[in-house]
């Protein structure tokens, strides 16, 4: 059975027992790790955020909270672990898809996103269980309700993403700038609760310098599409020209909606039963 973490703060015992009834409907059973309380922090003491001062405290937390997840993962030398956050909806697809993702399946992914909240975008890699594949984004699934990490993904992503200065969410879909692997399930199978209150406090992200805006712009784009196809390589095994080859599919996103019919959300009832 694979790992589980489930990030929760400890003054929230609600969401906990949530996420014990739904983990509890689809066979698996998590480990609580305790979320860092950003409005706690005293963050004029600490010198590690000194490049967060645009993020709320929420944000920071978050980041934070995430970051060590990761370095738990790495500590104990997981092959790969199931995160989750603690205000998420899951697909009854979830554990058929974990039971897909063997070794093999993840022999070269660092990260596999299991919630978008965003249209996704990017080239098909394999297909998985009926209805769903894997796809490399191309365009930024945004969300990081629920994934898997493997081992090497865990240190990489520790080792890229070690400084909070954005959103974790918007650090990881730019990991292709630091090269690593992550790559997202089509269509998500773990949900955003929007029943659920929201404590972040989500602020602005950062964006390209108001001068030679275009050009700037055009130059990222080229470099990301560069390191994509590096990535797309890593994880197919074929040749360099094949990403350009390969058609890019849009799907949109379930993740802030209700969750699609190939992926029915699991509720169960007191008793145990779903």
């Amino acid at each position: 059975m694979i790992p589980v973490f489930v990030i929760n703060l400890r003054h929230r015992p609600g969401r906990r027992q949530a996420m014990l009834e739904q983990l509890a409907g689809v066979g698996l059973a998590p480990e609580f790790f305790p979320a860092i309380d950003g409005c706690a922090l005293n963050r004029e003491a600490m010198p590690e955020l000194r490049e967060a001062r645009e993020l709320s405290d929420g944000e920071v937390g978050c980041y934070l909270s995430h970051l060590g997840v990761w370095r738990e993962i790495a500590r104990r030398g997981l092959d790969c672990a199931l995160v989750l956050e603690d205000d998420v909806l899951l697909g009854s697809a979830l554990p058929s898809l974990l039971a897909h993702l063997t070794p093999a399946t993840l022999r070269n992914i660092d990260v596999v996103r299991l919630s978008s909240l965003m249209r996704q975008v990017g080239k098909p890699l394999e297909p998985l269980i009926e209805g769903f594949s894997l796809l490399l984004p191309t365009k930024s699934p945004s969300g990081l309700q629920g994934y898997v990490v493997t081992a090497r993904g865990a240190r990489r992503l520790v080792e890229a993403f070690s400084v909070p200065c954005m959103a974790v969410d918007t650090a990881v879909d730019g990991a292709w700038q630091h090269g690593l692997h992550v790559v997202v399930v089509a269509p998500p199978v773990v949900h955003h609760d929007l029943t659920a209150h929201s404590s972040i406090e989500i602020t602005g992200r950062r964006r390209a310098r108001p001068s030679h805006r275009g050009l700037a712009l055009w130059a990222a784009s080229a470099r990301k599409q560069l390191m994509l196809s590096r990535v797309f390589q890593a994880l197919t095994g074929r040749g360099w020209s094949a990403y350009w080859r390969t058609r890019t599919v849009s799907r949109p996103s379930a993740g802030l909606i209700k969750p699609p019919a190939a992926s029915p959300t699991i509720r169960v009832s007191p008793d145990g039963s779903a």
